[in-house]
């Protein structure tokens, strides 16, 4: 049987649904440790940017080539982490695991990367414009667009957002020790 990082799914279908601020932490954890690698990586292919990051003076806009390439790492670091280990490394820190909500088997790479473009894809996408009434409209749509995915956890019996249920994944509290 498949397993995810360790686990057998016999053991994650008895699993208990993860909270909301636990998920919604992870996430935060998440967001901050790919936003520091981002970082790292526009200042090694964009050098001029680097100590730009005057309030007030806004950035010369990356070339669409390495803003391409930032949502793919933050496409790669989602899909992979949920398709190889069955979490991120902010779930990891919270003993969470995702897993399809039928048998609590593994995502596939498909439907790991189905799940990061329902959960995460408008934040990047927004992440990568620049400041101005466009990049605002997005930055607003991608805020509502987290509430209503947070008040559709917190509303729900099983913990499931609207990203889970479109894609049949469950995020689950991982039993024991550290999550492996």
């Amino acid at each position: 049987m498949t397993t995810i990082s360790g686990r057998t799914a016999e053991d994650l279908l008895s699993a208990e649904p993860s909270g909301v601020w636990a998920r919604l932490l992870g996430f935060t954890a998440d967001a901050v440790l790919l936003s520091v690698l981002l970082v790292c990586l526009v200042a090694l292919f964009e050098p001029s940017t680097a100590g730009r990051a005057t309030p007030g003076l806004p950035l010369d806009p990356l070339p669409a080539w390495l803003r391409g390439l930032t949502s793919l790492v933050g496409l790669g670091y989602f899909t992979l982490s949920w398709a190889w280990f069955g979490q991120t490394p902010g779930q990891r820190a919270l003993r969470l695991k995702v897993a399809r909500t039928t048998n609590r088997q593994s995502l596939s790479l498909p439907r790991a990367a189905a799940r990061w473009v329902v959960l995460g894809g408008p934040l990047w996408i927004a992440a990568t414009e620049m400041p101005g009434i466009s990049g605002s409209a997005a930055v607003a749509a991608t805020c509502g667009w987290f509430l209503i995915l947070a008040v559709s956890m917190g509303a729900s019996v099983d913990g499931r957002g609207l990203h889970d249920r479109w894609v049949d994944t469950v995020v689950v509290k991982s039993r024991g020790g550290h999550a492996t």
